[in-house]
């Protein structure tokens, strides 16, 4: 047997106990309603989600992709690259973003990714 399998085969697993519980989560009940910074009602997030399903659309057609493709390289030329953007401050460039292009907050986040991959294309 060689080194490593016989190092493995001398670490022990813990045991635990059955009277032995997992530690509890918190966890926010699905139930909650939120408000967007523009006070628009947000659902509730489904079990298991983030919350932010509705923020997760693509754009269907690739003249509108190509579209916000093109104002975000515009929009992330003119940012200061000597440090990473923050996700809040991201969020704040594309929503401003997408309120110029008039774009549904369906939007948000693939608007988010697409500015964030502009901004970092020349660094990495």
């Amino acid at each position: 047997m060689c080194h490593s399998l016989a190092l493995r085969a001398s670490i022990k697993k813990p045991t635990y106990l059955p009277t032995e519980k997992a530690p509890a989560l918190a966890t926010v009940p699905t139930n909650l309603r939120s408000t967007t910074s523009n006070g628009a009602d947000v659902p509730a997030a489904s079990a298991g989600g983030s919350g932010s399903e509705h923020l997760n659309r693509v754009p269907e057609t690739k003249s509108l992709r190509e579209k916000i493709r093109r104002e975000a390289i515009e929009l992330a030329a003119g940012l200061d690259k000597s440090r990473p953007l923050g996700r809040h401050e991201m969020e704040t460039h594309a929503r401003q973003l997408s309120a110029k292009l008039e774009l549904p907050e369906a939007y948000l986040g693939w608007v988010m990714v697409i500015l964030a991959s502009a901004f970092w294309k020349d660094q990495v």
